[in-house]
């Protein structure tokens, strides 16, 4: 669609999910911080500058707000059934704290302006980290990430080997 608008969500604090990717949108509704339920929240491909408060949707899981302008993301830390977050392609120059989403799989944050990544060694459940086109010299100690497959951290300002779990597949 060319959505430039969506109605507002305030009274619909049953709704579990929301896509309104590729479209025209410069903001999400103002009431969709009410809708408690929501587990899945696909907005990616749009003119975003912002994202609303999302500390009440403690049920959320997906976040997908990629290929839109925002230059930070709300505070997550009340998310914590997030498992997939990925806000590739933005203008983010950093990420918010991710250390109570202790179930996150995957995190593609590839693209932005990054210049460190934010301490994920209680995300444990990591699968996936994609952080590949942006500016980090270092990365956190991936270690403690015991479930980690993948690491993609090709184009960024590494000047030292990553710390990650044996069998990781590291992609630089």
């Amino acid at each position: 669609n060319q959505l430039t608008e969506l109605p507002d969500l305030s009274k619909c604090v049953s709704l579990e999910y929301l896509y309104c990717s590729c479209n025209n949108l410069t903001e999400l509704p103002a009431g969709l911080p009410q809708c408690v339920s929501l587990q899945y929240l696909n907005c990616y491909n749009n003119q975003l500058t912002e994202l609303p408060d999302l500390s009440k949707c403690v049920s959320l899981k997906e976040l997908y707000c990629s290929c839109n302008e925002l230059t930070e993301l709300p505070d997550l830390s009340k998310c914590v059934s997030l498992k997939k977050i990925s806000c590739s392609c933005n203008r983010l120059t950093e990420l918010p704290d991710l250390r109570q989403c202790v179930s996150l799989k995957k995190l593609d944050c590839s693209g932005n302006q990054l210049t460190e990544l934010t301490d994920l060694r209680p995300c444990v459940s990591l699968k996936d980290l994609y952080c590949s086109y942006n500016q980090l010299t270092e990365l956190p100690d991936l270690r403690p990430c015991v479930s980690l497959k993948d690491l993609y951290c090709r184009y960024n300002r590494l000047t030292e080997e990553p710390k990650v779990p044996p069998g990781v597949t590291v992609y630089k």
